[in-house]
């Protein structure tokens, strides 16, 4: 008999009034105090190319450097016209408890990540075949904190999506799904010296080191680090060989990275990337927490508990939160918005949240759509390859698109 889910499926109940309440009430008012975004930015040529798609059956796919891309998609949704639906992890419905009828409201509906979440595929396999509204998937899985980065997408939505095609394709004439990439890049509207100096100044405070002082940005952000490095490593009862921080870093995200997978029973490769590796960890402490240990998990007589599964979890956030502090990403591309995404993933680990900074402005740019019908005949053979190769496209679209737009940041002298 399988396990009793412990997370009850939330559908979408799109709702005008909610929608339009969150739209132009509560984003105006608190999205600047809380996200620093002064304004959202969408060409003329950008938004004719989405209005181009209505009446299509469209899932748009965001890059996730942030939580605050909700806001950002609520603006698009207001802007075209058009409600959207949101594949969204359960764990913002938990989060938010007495929040989850607003989200559902907004047209969000939940999924397990980690595990087969039928209730969520069949849902997401109803609205593409209805075609009502726009679906809004992030395909890298989490927020990752660095605006110039992006994760690998995940190909499971895109296998998702085919089957859906599959069905469709026998309408006539044939109703195509569209994938279509977006790159969202937030940007500093003004000088930032000053606020830049308050943060550093915040992080050193609070770990005990001496605030302000004459040396350069980079050497206070490298004693701010080998502290955080220090606690992490007494609080894992480790200690590391003397190095520099970024070997320290490295070591640290490996070692940790090998403890949690042993107290699962996984075998990693360490050729693998590591965020593969964070992803496939996750995605176990996911679906145990979600389904309970079966008999025949792993073999071992002793299994980690819910308590140290919730441990186990933690651990895998920070060592995510310590694959983006790396000297190295400032350095590649010195600039202000590189600058506070390594303060703010190091406020993370200090304060335990981000305290975003602005004014800054939030550009959206669209990527040329990707017709799954032109995959069908294929994806029946290479479902796997396929789901793969579109995923693939996908990502480069938005990363071409970042990088085009991080180009239009100035250098600091670093």
């Amino acid at each position: 008999m399988p396990p009793k889910r412990s997370f009850a499926f939330r559908p979408p109940k799109n709702n005008r009034a909610v929608t339009w309440v969150a739209s132009h009430l509560i984003s105006p008012l608190i999205m600047r105090p809380l996200t620093g975004i002064a304004r959202i930015e969408v060409s003329e040529e950008d938004l004719n190319r989405l209005q181009e798609l209505r009446g299509s059956r469209v899932i748009l796919t965001p890059n996730h450097s942030e939580e605050n891309e909700p806001f950002i998609l609520l603006h698009l949704s207001n802007l075209l016209g058009h409600d959207f639906n949101y594949l969204t992890a359960k764990e913002v419905f938990e989060g938010y408890p007495g929040f989850a009828w607003f989200f559902q409201g907004l047209g969000a509906y939940s999924i397990v990540r980690g595990v087969p979440d039928l209730s969520s595929f069949r849902m997401t396999r109803k609205l593409l075949v209805e075609g009502k509204r726009w679906l809004v998937i992030f395909p890298e899985g989490v927020a990752v904190g660095l605006g110039d980065t992006v994760m690998p997408f995940q190909p499971g939505v895109v296998q998702l999506a085919l089957s859906a095609q599959e069905e469709l394709a026998k309408m006539e004439p044939p109703a195509p799904v569209l994938f279509v990439p977006l790159a969202i890049k937030y940007l500093y509207l003004k000088e930032m010296a000053g606020p830049v100096e308050r943060a550093l100044c915040r992080l050193e405070k609070k770990v005990g080191l001496e605030s302000g002082g004459p040396d350069p940005i980079q050497v206070r952000l490298a004693r701010i680090g080998e502290v955080v490095i220090d606690r992490s490593e007494q609080a894992h009862d480790l200690r590391l060989p003397e190095m520099g921080m970024n070997e320290r870093m490295y070591h640290l995200r490996e070692v940790l990275t090998g403890r949690v997978a042993a107290e699962l029973g996984i075998p990693l490769s360490e050729d693998e990337p590591l965020i593969q590796r964070l992803r496939v960890l996750q995605n176990r402490i996911e679906e145990v927490l979600e389904r309970g240990q079966s008999e025949d998990d792993d073999g071992r007589t002793e299994k980690p508990g819910r308590g140290q599964l919730k441990e186990l979890q933690r651990t895998v956030l920070q060592v995510r939160n310590f694959v983006a502090l790396d000297t190295a990403y400032i350095e590649e591309r010195p600039t202000v918005e590189r600058l506070f995404d390594v303060i703010g993933l190091l406020e993370v680990e200090v304060f335990g949240k981000r305290r975003f900074t602005g004014p800054r402005k939030a550009v959206v740019r669209v990527g040329e759509p990707v017709p799954l019908l032109d995959y069908q005949a294929r994806f029946r053979r290479e479902r796997d390859v396929v789901a793969a190769e579109i995923a693939a496209r996908l990502e480069g679209s938005v990363r071409a698109m970042l990088g085009e737009m991080a180009a239009s940041s100035p250098l600091l002298p670093w």
